[in-house]
């Protein structure tokens, strides 16, 4: 980048001594000579832990020092709903590409990811298929690989029992993009349950020609050619 490609980043931030996630208006500014900036957070050090990027309004990425991540990691697992919604996302976002890239040690990742056992949102949940996703990919064929597997269909058995194949018309379009993700990751890992049910709804669109909701339809028509 040449010096005419450069901007002033707002900032803003959020500290555990007030968690109020509502004001996105600027507290600091990069300037153009970043990456050499220093921002001086009033209250940080009395505070358990911080989040920069309020709401996710802006369009960069955060790392942390390993404490910091240590800490999140800690409140998102006892009490994630002090932390915003776009937050909780940004943060899986955010460590899961910063561990991708080298930048932060996967056991920071994997143990903030462990709070989506108890995330009902579509939002971090749109994060966290994203982080999977590409673990599946790179893990596949490893010794490891049946313990990724396993982790993940942990983490969305909750949400599979409410979720499940129980659509109705009256769901809202982000319910169905839910669905998709949690009977995507069940299938594909071996939950036995959900593959045997895809397989009598195919039976039973076979016989009635009964149109199959759109958010079922790749885990339906999937395990059925695995039958």
């Amino acid at each position: 980048l040449t010096s005419t490609d450069r901007w002033h980043v707002p900032v803003n931030w959020v500290l555990s001594t007030d968690p109020n996630f509502n004001d996105t208006s600027p507290q600091g500014w990069i300037p153009p000579s970043f990456p050499a900036v220093a921002i001086d957070i009033p209250g940080l050090n009395q505070a358990e832990w911080y989040i920069v990027n309020k709401q996710q309004t802006g369009y960069y990425r955060v790392n942390y020092d390993v404490q910091n991540w240590a800490a999140l990691a800690s409140v998102l697992n006892s009490t994630h709903e002090l932390i915003h919604v776009f937050n909780r996302a940004q943060i899986i976002d955010d460590a899961f590409n910063l561990a991708r890239n080298g930048r932060v040690n996967y056991n920071y990742a994997l143990e903030i990811s462990r709070y989506l056992v108890r995330e009902e949102d579509y939002i971090p949940w749109a994060a966290a298929n994203a982080a999977f996703a590409y673990l599946d990919v790179v893990l596949t064929g490893s010794e490891v690989y049946h313990l990724f597997q396993r982790y993940v269909l942990e983490l969305t058995a909750p949400l599979y029992s409410s979720l499940g194949f129980n659509n109705t018309a009256n769901d809202e379009f982000v319910t169905a993009y839910h669905r998709t993700i949690v009977l995507n990751f069940n299938r594909r890992f071996g939950n036995e349950h959900c593959v045997e049910t895809a397989q009598e709804m195919l039976e039973s669109f076979r016989t009635t020609q009964v149109r199959l909701a759109a958010d079922i339809q790749t885990t339906v028509y999937c395990s059925g050619l695995r039958g």
